[in-house]
């Protein structure tokens, strides 16, 4: 669907519970509403359900697949913190683990550290990358990977 990556789509099956049919059916005040979904996505998303030959396309999809539409309920002890992971992890396999686990309590993780960000986490908080120092610049909190882990319980 063009416009919409995996983290926009993550945010609106959550949004949804994972309901299938609720995603299909989503106009475009609702979509506005979800955290990161803007008025010209909401316009491509809705726009793209509505469409005969998606629908069609999709219809053919479903007769082949099973969607799952399990749903856990995400805790909420990071809510509305962002966070920036950068270099190498030593409790985590990789970012991808670390990323659920702070998505599942409600965080977010972002790629690049902004003015939005809350927590640079780095297991080398004294290091000169691009990364650090834009942290440091704008006064975002630097903590370690056994911050986190404390953070997340």
């Amino acid at each position: 669907m063009p416009g919409i990556g995996t983290a926009n789509a993550a945010a609106i099956a959550r949004a949804c519970r994972n309901n299938w049919a609720e995603m299909q059916g989503l106009d475009e005040e609702t979509l506005k509403m979800i955290d990161g979904i803007g008025g010209v996505m909401a316009r491509d998303y809705a726009a793209f359900f509505s469409d005969d030959a998606n629908r069609v396309a999709l219809d053919d999809l479903l007769s082949v697949l099973t969607i799952d539409e399990n749903f856990e309920e995400a805790g909420d002890a990071l809510a509305g913190k962002v966070f920036v992971i950068t270099g190498s992890l030593e409790h985590y396999e990789n970012r991808k683990e670390l990323k659920a686990a702070i998505e599942a309590e409600g965080g977010k993780v972002a790629g690049s550290v902004s003015a939005k960000t809350d927590y640079l986490i780095t297991n080398d908080p004294s290091s000169g990358s691009s990364k650090n120092k834009a942290a440091r610049e704008l006064g975002v909190e630097i903590i370690t990977e056994k911050d986190i882990m404390n953070m997340l319980g």
